[in-house]
């Protein structure tokens, strides 16, 4: 690999860095302004892992810190969000490069949401596994009504579901960026449900869909945790 490998707080990237990505994010996923200023400003405290190489950034993906909770305990991961590369970039290991740096700075789980199952085998073959029972697709509207019995909460009560019935949960500013992005979480049919109404949130976490999506999220794990019967919304993926 002719790149570097650099690391730098969201919050502080250098402006020419700055700069760099937004244009490589811009030209892989269509981003616009709006939605990176957001972005940035949420996972300010995340880090930006990417590879510099002729005079800008080749390749990049941040990542956020994660909580997993399984079987009563909490474990302390890594989200891969957004990973990408400059398209006269690829195929030099710039990606396979950034997945083993990922791996290395994660303490118990690196965790991704893969766009497509091309990309799911790509991820498969360095090493990830399915890391949840199934996703709701994002839909729904703001408009979705609670079920009986469940009252309105924000991130406190995601954070007490989560610890009740496991899942995963991102910091306070990304949850609160995935809702002001999508306006509804997933409606789910089963023993719990997930919805938004006027900005409220209904049990986002660990609901069990009826229709989940099945391989949506992908982990490496690094210690031996069960991840069997968590569902997660994955809040990013908007």
């Amino acid at each position: 690999m002719s790149g570097q490998i650099a690391a730098y707080s969201v919050g502080s990237l250098p402006p020419a860095v700055s700069a760099a990505a937004r244009s490589l994010h811009k030209a892989v996923f269509g981003d616009g302004d709006g939605y990176l200023d957001r972005l940035f400003a949420a996972g300010a405290d995340g880090t930006y892992l990417c590879v510099e190489a002729d005079g800008g950034v080749a390749s990049g993906c941040f990542l956020f810190d994660a909580t997993l909770f399984s079987g009563g305990e909490a474990f302390r991961g890594l989200y891969l969000f957004a990973l990408c590369t400059a398209e006269e970039q690829r195929g030099r290991g710039y990606a396979r490069a950034l997945l083993a740096a990922a791996k290395d700075a994660a303490h118990d789980f690196l965790l991704l949401c893969p766009a497509d199952r091309g990309l799911a085998r790509f991820y498969r073959r360095e090493g990830f596994t399915r890391a949840f029972d199934g996703c709701a697709p994002v839909g729904g509207t703001p408009d979705s009504e609670a079920p009986r019995g469940f009252s309105p909460c924000g991130y406190d009560g995601a954070l007490c579901a989560a610890r009740a019935h496991g899942g995963l949960l991102l910091d306070r500013p990304l949850f609160e960026l995935s809702l002001a992005e999508c306006g509804a979480l997933p409606l789910a049919d089963g023993d719990r449900f997930a919805a938004v109404g006027s900005g409220s949130l209904y049990a986002a976490i660990g609901v069990t869909p009826a229709r989940p999506v099945r391989d949506k999220a992908l982990a490496c794990l690094k210690k031996d945790i069960d991840t069997d019967g968590i569902f997660a919304d994955l809040l990013l993926e908007v």
